[in-house]
């Protein structure tokens, strides 16, 4: 069976993005365990046009990629000013060039994230006997929606805007995909309309490492560090949380790739910023709790996942927690008094820290397993 995988980001192993991650193992499970052909087609931001690509080359036949710059970006915007933004900024006539160039029929077509969601008529014409399906990473409509609720004034009306042609804009293009696939259920019932939804369950990397005894409570955010989301939730957190914690003997690390100048400048002896870390077990067996205050976002988040995975404590807003079940495997209040009184408590509680850790590898063990994905798609992909 030929594939069509057309993504917004180069997928790699291990990478320290989730998406990619996700996708990347997708790829491969349609690879290997569903014995696929796999094309990939890329629309490439320019920080990752022309970087190594040897890890999806051993998985895929051909790979196709664009880059789209921010110039490119903007004029994409104001070509198709219809659309919604998410939906148009990579909606390239390049793209449409070289699909009609592609000489191959496939089996499958399968489209990562709503940004290129726009791209389904077209398809639809161009491969006309191909089964077409959709990953939505997220449901772009409610990220914006908790925009509208934050912003003010003008920034206000201009989300809110946005929000109502992109909610109707993405639920109308979703009707035209043979299948679709969130990564929780939450995301699955904001889209409850739609018949043909199934769940994939999202990589959760687990690394091997040995706890290592040291004199600090060690705290860490993880996550991409270029993305609005983290970086508003570390900031909220260093101006509103972290003021009201004992600090006798607290490290927080702030670990993840591109870290803003805005985060930078936050380094003292008490805050360290690492930037991309290759080997993120190195931090992780260190670490006495994962916190994760976001006040922004939607989806299931692979931080709150991986921390857990990896036996970590987790402490976090209703935003982080969403799309798991949990009962007592983790904390979580929007409260940022309690936040940081939660964080004292677990400070000096070491059996409470050890209980949270087995519950969430337990939540983790029950809940979510990759392995499944193999099922789900085989319904799909016959």
């Amino acid at each position: 069976m030929k594939v069509l995988y057309i993504s917004s980001f180069l997928p790699k192993r291990n990478a320290s993005q989730a998406g990619v991650n996700i996708t990347y193992n997708i790829i491969r499970t349609l690879r290997e365990n569903i014995n696929c052909d796999v094309d990939l087609l890329c629309t490439l931001n320019s920080d990752e046009y022309g970087k190594d690509d040897s890890d999806i080359k051993i998985i895929t036949e051909d790979q196709y990629y664009i880059e789209v710059s921010k110039k490119k970006k903007i004029v994409n915007i104001f070509k198709n000013i219809l659309k919604p933004i998410i939906a148009s900024v990579r909606f390239d006539k390049r793209v449409i060039s070289l699909l009609e160039k592609i000489d191959k029929k496939y089996d499958y077509i399968i489209i990562d994230y709503t940004q290129n969601i726009s791209y389904i008529d077209f398809l639809r014409k161009r491969f006309p006997t191909s089964k077409i399906s959709i990953i939505e990473h997220d449901v772009s409509f409610l990220g914006l929606e908790r925009r509208v609720n934050q912003a003010k004034f003008l920034k206000k009306a201009l989300y809110k805007f946005e929000y109502k042609r992109l909610r109707k804009y993405e639920l109308s293009q979703l009707k035209k995909f043979d299948r679709i696939y969130t990564l929780n259920e939450k995301d699955k019932n904001l889209i409850s309309e739609l018949k043909n939804v199934d769940i994939l369950s999202p990589f959760i990397n687990k690394w091997n490492f040995k706890y290592k005894e040291h004199d600090t409570f060690n705290i860490m955010y993880w996550g991409a560090m270029n993305r609005k989301e983290n970086e508003i939730a570390v900031l909220n957190f260093v101006n509103d949380i972290w003021p009201s914690i004992n600090k006798e003997n607290v490290k927080f690390y702030i670990i993840g790739a591109n870290p803003t100048k805005r985060i930078m400048d936050l380094q003292n002896d008490n805050i360290i910023v690492t930037g991309f870390v290759d080997d993120p077990s190195e931090y992780f067996s260190i670490i006495d709790l994962s916190i994760v205050p976001l006040t922004l976002g939607a989806g299931i988040k692979i931080k709150v996942l991986e921390s857990l995975a990896n036996g970590i404590p987790v402490l976090t807003t209703s935003i982080g927690a969403e799309g798991i079940n949990y009962k007592d495997e983790f904390i979580v209040t929007d409260s940022f008094e309690e936040f940081a009184d939660k964080i004292n408590l677990l400070n000096e509680n070491k059996e409470m820290r050890i209980y949270m850790s087995e519950k969430s590898l337990k939540l983790i063990n029950h809940q979510f397993g990759f392995k499944g994905n193999e099922q789900i798609l085989r319904k799909f992909i016959k």
